[in-house]
């Protein structure tokens, strides 16, 4: 298996950095990171990772739409280091329907056990020219409230309290001590 560091690098620099536009460092939970539409009200979250390694950690889910991208992601970190991001590009505005490989423009995901990225790490890819790894199914039931973007944020609609299911296979990324697959879980 190649290793998918390089090809998603240029994905994972714009998670991060929108994980810390909205408020989040390695030293903050997922719950004091602030939603995009500049409100405390967002949809929190549990993350159960399993099968190479095992860790529950807080998380919280988001969506938005604006000029330049429409998109739903996922995003938990904590005290212990523990890092996942899962972010999908859409090719319309967010909706309450089940997304896979089939139906979004792109979709990827990290989940490592540093914030450095100094120790092991797993990595899903659909879409994109990175090539396929892992899996996925991101089952939105309702979005909820949608609010005007954060001055700034270029994002015309938020929606920061949806509810859904995220399920997931991260391959071991060949790039660092990783072995085995994880699986993702979260009912958010």
């Amino acid at each position: 298996m190649r290793s998918l560091r390089l090809p998603l690098a240029a994905s994972l620099v714009f998670l991060v950095t929108r994980m810390l536009a909205c408020g989040g460092s390695s030293s903050q939970s997922a719950a004091d990171a602030g939603a995009l539409d500049g409100s405390a009200s967002q949809t929190t979250c549990t993350a159960t990772i399993s099968g190479a390694t095992m860790v529950t950690m807080p998380c919280f889910a988001q969506a938005g739409s604006g000029d330049t991208a429409n998109f739903f992601e996922i995003d938990g970190f904590d005290a212990s280091g523990h890092e996942l991001t899962a972010f999908f590009f859409l090719a319309a505005a967010p909706q309450a329907t089940t997304y896979t490989a089939a139906n979004v423009q792109s979709g990827g995901g990290i989940f490592q056990v540093s914030f450095d990225g100094g120790g092991p790490s797993w990595m899903m890819n659909q879409g994109g020219d990175a090539g396929a790894a892992g899996t996925f199914s991101l089952d939105v039931s309702d979005l909820g409230p949608s609010a005007p973007g954060k001055g700034g944020s270029n994002l015309n609609e938020v929606w920061s309290s949806p509810h859904g299911s995220y399920e997931a296979t991260y391959d071991a990324d060949a790039g660092s001590s990783a072995s085995g697959p994880v699986t993702v879980n979260i009912t958010f």
